[in-house]
């Protein structure tokens, strides 16, 4: 059986824009490709904890379960009388591949959407990496392909999750149980059958590439990915069809009518002309003649320096726009702003993963403070 409020200021998590790859882009032999991002493949037995680690770290992420073949595919393989959903044989290699290979090249690709009470594809969903250098695919079957990802050189690293055996049957029997997968008695008898295959499972996925670790070890190698990602030199993105990320400040009037439609906190017009006055470097994105987004960056010009204003109308995010921003005020910071600048923001929950991926990391053990006069 299967397993498996928008930020104002990080618009690629608030929609998964539509658009196909180039066609006859994968006619290439493999390893030919220059990938714009790499994928970390995330294995485990179901229930030890890859869902909930991928919610919190904010990448984006490609379900493999939901490359499971539909349950009246005439080769499924069976086992006791029903289909044996553990094998690999239940999965679409060639299909999530592709769909991996896709992202890595274009940024983009089509999902398929996998029920699971009734083991078939119910539609499709486009996903869109919006300039994130490192995404995730999870999956009991990611381990089948880390030698076809590491040959075609998308392979950021690959892992396996564990914890204790009871844990995992514990927690995988009340996941289960919560969402109706199947019937009570067939959750159960499955559950103890994959404890004790459990060992041996572990065993095969990291004999196929994996590397066994605890879900901390994971979050933690994921969060150094990203950081070497942002260090790493790279051309600024180009922004896409219909749009300039210009530099330059907005008008009072655009300034204050930007923040309030992207749910910022309103400013009177006084407050506008001196702050904007007092902008070190200020970036603005176009659509044509509209100002639709922008950024700036306050501070001494020597010392310290702070991010803020970064936001993108709604009705243009999705697009990654709110990335480019970012990339473009860190550029200007990087050839003007003095050796060991501190560089600083404060971003919205949602928001966190478009930060840390260009190198900004959580202040902890201190605390950051604030007072609104």
């Amino acid at each position: 059986m299967p397993d498996g409020a928008p930020s104002t200021t990080d618009d690629a998590v608030t929609s998964r824009p539509a658009g196909g790859p180039q066609e006859g882009l994968f006619d290439l032999p493999p390893g030919s490709r220059r990938p714009t991002a790499r994928v970390v493949l995330l294995t485990g037995p179901s229930g030890a904890g890859k869902t909930s680690l991928t919610r919190r770290m904010g990448l984006p992420v490609v379900s493999l379960d939901d490359f499971y073949l539909d349950g009246d595919h005439p080769a499924l393989p069976r086992r006791y009388g029903v289909v044996d959903w553990d094998s690999p044989a239940t999965w679409d290699r060639a299909g999530a591949m592709d769909a991996l290979l896709r992202l890595s090249s274009t940024g983009q690709a089509e999902l398929p959407v996998y029920d699971i009470p009734t083991n078939r594809r119910t539609g499709t969903t486009q996903l869109s990496l919006d300039g994130f250098p490192v995404f995730i695919a999870e999956g009991i079957f990611a381990a089948e392909i880390v030698e076809a990802c590491r040959e075609e050189d998308i392979l950021a690293d690959a892992l396996c999750i564990w914890r204790p055996r009871a844990q995992t049957f514990w927690f995988r029997l009340l996941r289960d149980l919560g969402e109706s997968r199947k019937p009570p008695i067939t959750l159960v008898r499955r559950g103890l059958s994959l404890y004790r295959n459990e060992p041996a499972m572990i065993a095969d996925l990291t004999a196929k590439g994996a590397r066994k670790v605890r879900v901390d070890e994971a979050e933690a190698r994921i969060e150094d990915l990203l950081r070497a990602a942002a260090t790493e030199e790279r051309p600024l993105p180009a922004a896409p069809g219909g749009y300039r990320v210009e530099t330059g400040r907005p008008s009072p009037e655009t300034y204050r009518a930007l923040r309030a439609a992207c749910g910022l906190t309103p400013r009177t017009d006084e407050a506008a002309v001196a702050g904007l006055a007092g902008t070190w470097h200020g970036v603005v994105v176009r659509h044509g003649s509209e100002v639709v987004g922008m950024g700036r960056v306050v501070g001494d010009g020597g010392s310290f320096f702070q991010l803020v204003d970064v936001c993108v109308l709604p009705a243009h995010q999705g697009r990654g726009l709110g990335g480019q921003v970012v990339a473009e005020l860190l550029a200007h910071l990087r050839d003007h702003a003095p050796a060991g600048a501190y560089v600083s923001l404060v971003a919205e929950p949602d928001a966190a993963a478009l930060y840390r991926r260009h190198g900004f990391a959580e202040t902890d053990p201190a605390v950051g403070m604030a007072l609104t006069l």
